[in-house]
């Protein structure tokens, strides 16, 4: 089946376009440096803001639920930062 030049004009269009919004670079950070796919965790990355926060809040002596109540975050959250 071939390609109609409208479509094959229309798909480079796309591809500059994810080129230009930096898809590329996302892609080859997705990569170690011998071409292997990075591993990452499942969890979502810990919010540095709370984290500090929390941290702060242990070390002035208050209990995780007392910071959990405090910042108005769910005690699971807390205990996230407060192992560090």
């Amino acid at each position: 089946m071939r390609a109609s030049a409208e479509r094959i004009l229309d798909s480079i269009a796309k591809l500059t376009d994810f080129e230009d919004a930096g898809g590329m670079e996302q892609i080859r950070e997705q990569f170690d440096i011998t071409g292997f796919l990075v591993k990452r965790s499942r969890r979502r990355p810990l919010n540095r803001e709370n984290e500090k926060v929390v941290l702060a809040l242990k070390a002035e002596g208050a209990s995780p639920r007392q910071a959990a109540t405090r910042l108005g975050l769910a005690l699971s959250s807390v205990m996230e930062y407060w192992i560090k």
